[in-house]
């Protein structure tokens, strides 16, 4: 490879580096002052895995699969939820698993259970000085099989 082609390929880097350094830059400094103005901003926790249980509809086992995230504030709160994360699962497990598929497969039933389910969550956290807010519980996958 000749020089001049070296130089050529070496100069397209540099102005490369340099245009996503200008762009990323300003991008960092805003996230950074974004969390500083607004510190109990919500956080979106996904409690992975999914949870599957079983149900009952009519005497038939069925099975529940339900992807769940949290609105979650305060700080360190999705480090909270992370570190208590078996605690807040079993309960949440054992609050599906007891509803009759009938009401789950309705708009009132899913919304009767997301409340439940923060009423839960909430409960739990009354047990800790340090635990964050939660003020939502989202379905974000919800099957019925």
């Amino acid at each position: 490879m000749s020089d001049h082609a070296r130089d050529s390929i070496r100069f397209a880097l540099l102005s490369l580096l340099l245009i996503v350094a200008a762009f990323t830059g300003p991008a960092v400094a805003e996230e950074e002052l974004a969390e500083e103005a607004a510190p109990d901003a919500a956080t979106y926790v996904a409690l992975e895995p999914p949870f599957v249980v079983n149900v009952e509809d009519n005497g038939r086992v069925r099975f529940l699969q339900a992807n769940v995230q949290l609105s979650v504030r305060g700080a360190g709160g999705a480090g909270f939820i992370e570190e208590h994360r078996g605690p807040i699962r079993h309960a949440l497990i054992m609050l599906l698993s007891g509803q009759p598929v009938s009401e789950l497969r309705t708009l009132q039933g899913k919304t009767a259970l997301r409340q439940a389910a923060l009423a839960e969550i909430q409960s739990f956290l009354k047990n800790y000085k340090d635990a964050p807010t939660v003020d939502a519980v989202f379905f974000t996958g919800f099957i019925i099989q």
